[in-house]
């Protein structure tokens, strides 16, 4: 297995009089140019500005709930109820991205039992393009709810959510599996040429992967101009401690919106009610208000508006 292709991939880039990287997802410059074996100063950066994602996304995050995987069954009811809200409130077909098969069919189940009137299409392990779009269209003709994996081609790669789909909900971030692999990287990236703390090197070999799986899925919802979007991060997406360099959008970079309503634990989150207020931060203990831990990965030209935030009158 390689760890690391950095020397390789950086020593075939500069046989080449030039290159073109393109992604969507080039922010934090600095691990992905380390990711290619480039220093930062190599790279000229060319940004594709799109203005009218300005105000395309209106964000709430969900603090009620832990989407860990030791905690994810007790506060499966929770979860399952605040989808059913989710979608009560759009009046049409949710999206809903889970990090693993096994999370989704856990919370299918969960759905099955509490709101049987919900119909649910879950992603089926299609790998034929032409299937997935087709899958899509009848899902979305027929379905109350997508059930989508984070990482899959179905979140990362086809575009026919983007003005059919105005709710959608992250369930954790995609981050990768704790595994002899991810370990043994976690442990190349503090050595020489690296030499990573092990915070660093964390940020680099979990987190930034796993958000930037959660900002391709986002990114599909939103198109073309006139589209918008609600999403609602739950706690383990947003309570991740942010990424230098990524742009987030933190309760430092703008005020918080008024304040709201508070959620009686294990009701859907204010912020669900039509037509979506302002979001409100839901959580059943009161815990520490930590702004630097409450962020939102997506660029900050990326349609996101920090209006809708959060509002800290539930914190403390």
């Amino acid at each position: 297995t390689c760890l690391d292709a950095a020397p390789v991939t950086a020593a075939i880039l500069r046989t080449f009089g030039g290159t073109i990287l393109a992604s969507a997802t080039l922010s934090p410059l600095e691990p992905y140019a380390a990711s290619v074996g480039l220093d930062p100063g190599e790279l000229h950066l060319l940004v594709a500005h799109t203005p009218w994602r300005v105000g395309a996304y209106d964000v709430a995050y969900d603090a009620r709930v832990d989407t860990s995987y030791r905690e994810r069954d007790r506060h499966a009811p929770t979860t399952a109820a605040t989808i059913a809200a989710l979608h009560a409130a759009a009046r049409g077909p949710v999206a809903i991205f889970f990090p693993s098969y096994a999370y989704a069919e856990r919370l299918t189940r969960e759905l099955d039992r509490t709101a049987p009137h919900l119909r649910v299409a879950l992603q089926p392990r299609l790998t034929d393009l032409a299937a997935q779009s087709t899958w899509v269209e009848e899902s979305l003709a027929f379905a109350d709810v997508v059930a989508l994996v984070l990482g899959s081609s179905f979140a990362e790669g086809i575009d026919l959510l983007g003005g059919r789909v105005t709710h959608a909900m992250v369930v954790g971030p995609a981050l990768p599996e704790v595994n002899a692999v991810q370990r043994a990287r976690l442990d190349t990236a503090q050595r020489p040429p690296a030499s990573l703390s092990r915070e660093q090197a964390a940020q680099r070999v979990y987190r930034i992967p796993g958000l930037q799986k959660v900002n391709q899925a986002l990114g599909r919802l939103i198109r073309a101009p006139a589209q918008r979007a609600k999403v609602l991060l739950t706690a383990a997406v947003s309570l991740i401690p942010p990424t230098p360099g990524s742009s987030p959008a933190t309760t430092n970079s703008a005020p918080p919106s008024p304040p709201g309503p508070t959620s009686k634990p294990g009701s859907p989150p204010t912020c669900l009610t039509p037509p979506y207020p302002n979001a409100t931060l839901a959580s059943p203990q009161p815990i520490a208000r930590r702004p630097d831990r409450v962020f939102f990965a997506l660029q900050r030209d990326s349609g996101v508006r920090a209006s809708a935030v959060l509002s800290i009158a539930p914190i403390v």
